[in-house]
């Protein structure tokens, strides 16, 4: 067990033994979550202008970006798994990235509002599907690469860094909790 000692700003404290952060205080607190979900904002804005993924079979070249994928499945009656495509890929992700910016640079909202937005922000975080639809497209670069050629897109290392600070931001988030000064 091992005593916490009151912190400064911009300092932490360190298990004697392992030395892992045990507690910490940082400079501006709400400065590391705004940059992430920024950057995260960012990369997903450049992840959906280009190609995501080219394949080739037998001569024949295909390619497909992120806003053209629900458009494939609307073309193949898959009309209510694009909108879960939509929604829980690309919009609760942005919505989340954007509430944390609202609430973390303290934008002028009513109380009402910061409120609901901070509840919606946590019931929301569980249903963001980037990990997931990052992990399928994984697997399945695997199965296709029987059939032909599989090439990454340029934007497939702007997806991968979103899916990064987008899944980092809210431990950081939690972690400086909102509102410390």
């Amino acid at each position: 067990m091992v005593a916490l000692p009151v912190l400064e700003q911009g300092t932490k404290a360190s298990c004697p033994r392992c030395h892992t952060v045990l507690s910490a205080k940082w400079k501006y607190p709400a400065n590391q979550p705004t940059a992430i979900a920024i950057s995260a904002l960012v990369m997903l804005l450049i992840a959906c202008l280009f190609p995501y993924v080219k394949m080739s079979v037998m001569g024949i070249e295909s390619q497909i970006s992120l806003f053209n994928i629900p458009h494939a499945m609307f073309d193949v009656n898959y009309a209510s798994l694009s909108w879960f495509f939509l929604l829980f890929v690309l919009a609760v992700p942005a919505f989340c990235m954007a509430a944390i910016i609202l609430l973390c640079q303290r934008v002028n909202l009513p109380l009402w509002l910061k409120i609901n937005l901070a509840r919606t922000l946590f019931q929301m975080k569980t249903w963001c599907m980037v990990e997931i639809f990052l992990s399928g497209v994984l697997v399945n670069f695997v199965k296709l690469m029987a059939y032909g050629e599989i090439t990454l897109g340029i934007n497939f290392v702007p997806y991968y860094f979103f899916v990064y600070c987008r899944s980092g931001h809210f431990k950081v988030y939690i972690d400086i909790g909102y509102g410390s000064k």
